[in-house]
């Protein structure tokens, strides 16, 4: 999964030299709706950059011309697809929104752009839930409980300190921390923070499943 992870990123841009098909070219974006919504919006116009100017960073050591350069241009439009599906979506901005937090996160944790800042347990009724805190510009976590990873991104509009991802999400408050599980009508899971200490700091995760700062 990690590998598929870093393939979809990546071949955003590799389809065309040093990032142009990542980023939005508003000098030129072909009438395509959720183009000129980027165009058009000062947030999402900075998301854009800075998933560019990573995705510049990283594409520079990899050839084009090679097997691994070849495998992600065959992966360069599903980026730009899943971009283009946010236009269905109920909210189009929030979707685009957050498509680009997740990428940045991603990728920053995937290449090593960045580390784990932190690592904190907790016990969820005797089982052990791991938190591991990424320095990356979109605030993110990594969720380990009962042998599985979830990637989450910090909700952009809750008062809480809450992270999401696509199946979880994490309430975390003074000595509580509540897990959710997304689409099921079931009291949160309270779990107490642990003794434990953790030696992870700069462990790579393989998301299990992949989901305010830029």
């Amino acid at each position: 999964m990690l590998a598929v992870i870093a393939a979809l990123l990546l071949g955003t841009i590799a389809a065309d030299a040093r990032g142009a098909a990542a980023r939005v070219s508003c000098g030129n974006v072909s009438g395509f709706a959720i183009e000129n919504l980027v165009c058009q919006d000062e947030e999402l116009t900075r998301l854009d950059r800075l998933l560019r100017k990573l995705m510049d960073d990283v594409v520079g050591e990899r050839a084009p011309g090679q097997p691994a350069g070849k495998r992600l241009q065959e992966r360069a439009g599903k980026w730009r697809a899943r971009r283009h599906q946010c236009w269905r979506a109920q909210n189009p901005r929030q979707c685009v929104v957050e498509l680009y937090r997740r990428s940045i996160a991603e990728l920053q944790v995937e290449v090593a752009l960045a580390g784990t800042s932190r690592v904190v347990h907790y016990l969820c009724r005797d089982q052990v839930l791991t938190l591991r805190f990424h320095d990356t510009s979109v605030p993110a976590l990594t969720v380990d409980f009962r042998g599985r990873e979830v990637f989450m991104l910090r909700d952009r509009d809750s008062a809480a300190n809450r992270y999401s991802g696509p199946s979880l999400s994490v309430s975390i408050q003074p000595g509580l921390l509540l897990l959710h599980r997304s689409g099921r009508n079931e009291s949160s899971l309270k779990c107490q923070p642990s003794s434990q200490q953790g030696s992870e700091t700069g462990r790579r995760t393989d998301f299990a499943q992949c989901s305010n700062r830029p």
